[in-house]
């Protein structure tokens, strides 16, 4: 979803700058993640599962991800009803100019015949 995000909404959420963004929501109905969790889940190789089952790499690279590309991540959650992850990324206006890639032509044979496509 396209959004504008203005000075008042930036001034409560420190890592907004005002402007376009795009904004992307991933949300799932599992058990949450507690307030003490949510901390942490951005740092690199944290886990809440034992060291045998996951590297905890995920999140961390995407929040890196996001952050290089100057966006950020909002984290919602409640114990029992899921987290929602917000992520926005300024939208990019760029124009693309010159010619538009050349197609490739391609062979397929069919029934024995080759039909040549482009």
């Amino acid at each position: 979803m396209a959004l504008v995000l203005d000075a008042v909404y930036c001034r409560s959420h420190s890592e907004a700058l005002p402007g376009e963004y795009v904004q992307l929501v991933v949300r799932d109905n599992g058990r949450g993640i507690d307030k003490e969790t949510i901390k942490s889940i951005f740092e690199p190789f944290f886990t809440t599962k034992p060291m045998t089952e996951s590297s905890g790499f995920g999140l961390s690279t995407v929040h890196g991800i996001v952050r290089q590309n100057n966006g950020f991540i909002e984290v919602f959650s409640r114990d029992g009803e899921g987290t929602t992850f917000e992520i926005y990324i300024p939208r990019c206006c760029v124009e693309v100019h010159g010619s538009s890639p050349a197609k490739e032509s391609f062979e397929e044979l069919v029934d024995g015949e080759t039909i040549l496509s482009s």
